[in-house]
């Protein structure tokens, strides 16, 4: 539909608004065709730009439209369960989130031998692993790591998965320079190396004093 390319190419250019504009028009159109297909990707579009500009709760109310939109199409499906629970994500609730991921794994487990080499579904188990065993992980990293008062990892601060999943954690952003030039040595490298490197950032965990006694 011409509406939906006219959107990505507003999208592609960061101009969100009028992406948002193009796509709802796509959206009313497809409702008068009776296109579920075009509704679909018209939602899925929507979707994705509300999730971009963080309205998390409009994006995942959108992602559930498109999920309705794609019956019949289990992959599709996936799809829209895998970005709702990122939308929950971005809200900060990781325990929303691993209850939508399973219900997409339930729901598809039927269909396993057909989809398990779909990329949205690798990817549904993947954030699972990640959401359950990485904050796990980071407990034990967060004990092990007691003595040293502090711990200081670096990360994509715009992306939805990273930022907001070591503030979970109770990380928080802070000045490099605050860290000490071993770490300032690490993040200048990692700036040299790695795309879009002004969005790398500091994350820093203080431990407090009944945590360090508790221990």
């Amino acid at each position: 539909m011409c509406a939906i390319a006219v959107g990505t190419s507003h999208f592609s250019a960061n101009r969100l608004d009028r992406a948002m504009e193009a796509y709802r028009e796509a959206l009313a159109l497809a409702i008068d065709l009776k296109a579920p297909r075009l509704i679909m990707q018209a939602e899925l579009a929507i979707a994705t730009t509300h999730l971009t500009v963080k309205d998390y709760p409009a994006a995942r109310a959108a992602y559930g439209r498109t999920y309705l939109a794609a019956a019949g199409l289990p992959t599709m499906q996936i799809e829209a369960l895998r970005m709702q629970g990122e939308g929950f994500i971005g809200e900060q609730n990781s325990a929303d989130a691993v209850l939508i991921w399973l219900r997409a794994l339930d729901e598809v487990e039927p269909l396993e031998p057909m989809v398990a080499g779909v990329t949205s579904y690798r990817m549904l188990g993947k954030r699972l692993e990640q959401e359950l065993a990485g904050s796990l992980l980071m407990e034990r990293i967060k004990r092990w790591a007691l003595a040293a008062d502090e711990l200081w990892p670096t990360s994509y601060g715009h992306v939805v998965p990273n930022r907001p999943w070591y503030e979970r954690l109770g990380f928080r952003c802070a000045d490099p320079e605050l860290a000490g030039p071993e770490l300032q040595a690490i993040i200048a490298k990692e700036r040299a190396a790695l795309p879009e490197a002004g969005s790398r950032v500091v994350m820093r965990y203080q431990y407090d004093k009944p945590s360090r006694s508790s221990a």
